[in-house]
């Protein structure tokens, strides 16, 4: 595996040959997915319990340019919530507090959290939680350890479908 260091300066001479100019890690990665420089960075909301797996999905996420808010329990979680409108939710399934899955029923139940995608991740994603994921409203899953190329094209991809404007709503 290739240290995120040495990409940024391959990516970086490729982009700026002649070295006179230089570019912010966000202007490359913009560069990467088309990204226009003058948009707003989408909102992402990691909700997990353990700081470690919070730590990880805040840094990866924030050097592809998103601005994500990180929560370690469900306490005045979907007031919260409702005042930031995250673009997507990441949402572990195992929660102290309450579960994942009660969670996404609460935001499905609010009218102005509907339609915001939920991505669950878990170490515990069988076959019949997956179903039940799908049966309250989640909209995708991750496996515990989380792969960074999935974790980043899923939110991308949401990202994606929850701005297309025919599929307003219809997430």
């Amino acid at each position: 595996m290739i240290p995120i260091k040495k990409v940024y300066h391959r990516i970086h001479r490729i982009l700026c040959p002649n070295f006179m100019q230089t570019l912010s890690t966000h202007q490359v990665l913009r560069t990467i997915y088309n990204t226009p420089t003058n948009s707003q960075p989408a909102n992402i909301v990691v909700i997990d319990d353990h700081s470690l797996v919070r730590t990880i999905i805040v840094d990866l996420m924030s050097l592809e340019g998103y601005r994500v808010t990180e929560f370690d329990s469900s306490v005045n979680l979907i007031q919260e919530i409702t005042k930031i409108q995250p673009d997507v939710i990441l949402l572990d399934i195992i929660l102290p507090e309450m579960e994942g899955f009660e969670i996404c029923q609460k935001l499905r139940q609010n009218a102005s959290t509907q339609f915001i995608p939920i991505i669950f991740f878990s170490t515990l994603l069988e076959q019949k939680l997956r179903v039940k994921g799908q049966a309250i409203g989640g909209n995708d899953f991750l496996d515990k350890p989380l792969n960074h190329l999935e974790l980043s094209n899923k939110v991308r991809y949401w990202i994606d479908q929850k701005n297309k404007p025919l599929n307003k709503g219809l997430i």
